[in-house]
């Protein structure tokens, strides 16, 4: 084997990139920088450490899910206290309505119509399905007062007791003829009158 001479300076030149590469090749990400380098010098030749996947770049691909997943799951949270907090609202909206329909002294038969309404049409203020409710049943009305007698029949009596007192002062006066068909009347209108002040619905 013959023998080549190098001087100083080649031999300390040569030294010193040996051991700038062995740094390199300490260092994983430069490592693999390195022999990629190597591949695209080389592209024939086997590196089995360019055939598994870069450790760097896994790391920040599972980061970057981890990230994706966390805001997600801050979206989520926010859609989902937006969500309740409306909720709360059609709730609150809907618990006034149907103690304001019930001051109005609705039964609780016509509130449930009012509900039927609001589920049929999709309607969220109870008080807009009443208004419903009220177009498609309006209240009778009153029995017409008739008849002939001493009395102003077309007036309804101002009290309950004044017409009690009059229909039984007419009972009187009736004796054995009966009682008169417009003091009938009178106190039939009364009564509808009464039974529906007591309940709206």
């Amino acid at each position: 084997m013959s023998t080549v001479e190098v001087d100083e300076l080649q031999l300390q030149q040569s030294q010193k990139l040996r051991q700038t590469v062995e740094g390199w090749l300490k260092h994983p990400k430069a490592k693999r920088k390195i022999l990629e380098a190597q591949k695209l010098v080389d592209p024939k030749a086997d590196i089995p450490e360019l055939d598994e996947p870069d450790p760097i770049e896994a790391l920040r691909a599972e980061s970057a899910t981890e990230i994706a997943a966390l805001k997600k799951q801050i979206e989520d949270d926010k859609a989902g206290r937006e969500r309740d907090g409306r909720i709360a609202q059609l709730q609150a909206m809907k618990d006034k309505g149907i103690a304001t329909l019930r001051e109005q002294r609705y039964t609780d038969d016509g509130i449930k119509a009012v509900e039927k309404i609001m589920e049929e049409k999709g309607i969220l203020d109870p008080l807009d399905a009443a208004a419903i409710f009220e177009r498609d049943h309006p209240p009778q009305m009153p029995v017409s007062q008739s008849g002939t007698g001493g009395w102003n029949f077309a007036e309804l009596p101002s009290s309950t007791d004044d017409a009690d007192d009059k229909y039984v002062d007419s009972l009187l006066k009736a004796g054995k003829n009966g009682i008169s068909d417009g003091a009938l009347s009178q106190r039939i209108g009364a009564t509808i009158n009464e039974v529906r002040g007591n309940s709206r619905r």
